[in-house]
């Protein structure tokens, strides 16, 4: 087994633009992985990386013939290295790491052919090969089963509000309050916090050791490209000020029956953000939502319905975050050969 630079190995070249192309079969790639298909191709059976870009660095394995484009490099292997393998070790590298810094991040080919690594024999690369692709292959199946579900979830959630027949409806402002959180001070933003810090995204914005909403919130992101955005939140958290937290204050309905109300209008919600810039969600878009008029037992049923949708989804979910830390550590594992050459 020997250790070697990659440009020993390998050959780089830069993608070009497609634009001028017309519509085809190829599919082209750019940093953040397929774009378009085109009626042309200019690489085939190659590794391609994205080049440019916060996200530079991202690795793509295409068997086909494709298009690369300016946006990224293709990597063609020589006899000795088998592309899959070629492929494992990159992702290994964390290429993102490594880019160049300035106003457009940059992964260039000097990067990438002074990386140094091993090249074991064809039969050692096989079975490396076959080991991560077994784990792939599962996270692929588990996430194709998370589509699946979450499209029956979106269908049931539908369905299950557009067949109430129900003619009465409140404005949601009598039966809820709408309160906005609070910036909180960057020095309490701690990656190891119990809890979590909820902004104006999809996803928490950090951890802090304190919290000023209690568990069991719904919350509606009132800022940025996902206003609208509608949540559960569980445990206590510190709520933002792009973050809105609905309050149930009203006997006759369930806050989680609230809740997939409003999920079901999240579109709605999203697509009336307004403003230059960095656009918002008005309050009152929110608390003039009609929500229909419906007794406790047929709320509790579906709220029953849409929850057992719901679980089975967070627990495919943490099926595959605990799939992808098992290849990460045995992909970490199988391509650790220590400083030795032979």
């Amino acid at each position: 087994m020997t250790t070697d630079k990659l440009e020993k190995n390998i050959k780089i070249k830069n993608g070009k633009d497609y634009k001028h192309l017309r519509k085809g079969c190829y599919p082209v790639y750019g940093g953040n992985g397929v774009l378009d298909y085109v009626s042309d191709y200019n690489s085939e059976n190659c590794i391609v990386v994205g080049r440019v870009g916060v996200n530079c660095g991202n690795v793509f394995i295409e068997s086909n013939k494709c298009w690369v484009s300016d946006n990224a490099l293709s990597l063609t292997t020589n006899p000795n290295i088998k592309l899959k393998y070629l492929y494992y070790q990159l992702q290994n590298y964390n290429l993102n790491r490594l880019k160049k810094q300035g106003s457009q991040p940059l992964i260039t080919k000097t990067i990438l052919n002074n990386l140094k690594f091993c090249i074991p024999s064809s039969k050692t690369q096989n079975t490396i090969i076959k080991i991560l692709d077994n784990f792939t292959e599962l996270i692929d199946t588990l996430k194709a089963e998370l589509t699946l579900r979450e499209k029956q979830f979106n269908f049931y959630l539908s369905f299950l509000f557009s067949n109430l027949n129900n003619k009465d409806e409140l404005d949601l402002k009598r039966i809820v309050t709408l309160n906005r959180g609070k910036q909180i001070n960057k020095k309490d933003i701690t990656v190891n916090g119990k809890y979590q810090y909820i902004n104006g995204g999809i996803e928490p914005s950090g951890n802090t050791n304190k919290y000023n909403f209690e568990k069991n919130k719904i919350i509606i992101s009132e800022g940025g490209a996902s206003a609208g955005f509608v949540n559960f939140i569980q445990d206590n958290f510190w709520g933002g000020s792009d973050c809105f937290v609905i309050e149930n204050k009203s006997n006759e309905y369930l806050n989680r029956f609230i809740y997939y109300f409003l999920k079901n209008n999240q579109e709605k919600l999203m697509n009336q953000k307004h403003g230059a810039g960095i656009p918002h969600l008005s309050r009152f878009v929110i608390l003039n939502l009609k929500i229909p008029v419906v007794n406790l037992n047929k709320q509790e049923e579906i709220v029953n319905n849409l929850d057992n949708l719901n679980n089975l989804i967070n627990l495919l979910k943490q099926e595959i975050d605990l799939r992808q830390k098992q290849y990460e550590y045995y992909r970490d594992k199988l391509l650790d050969f220590g400083d030795e050459d032979e």
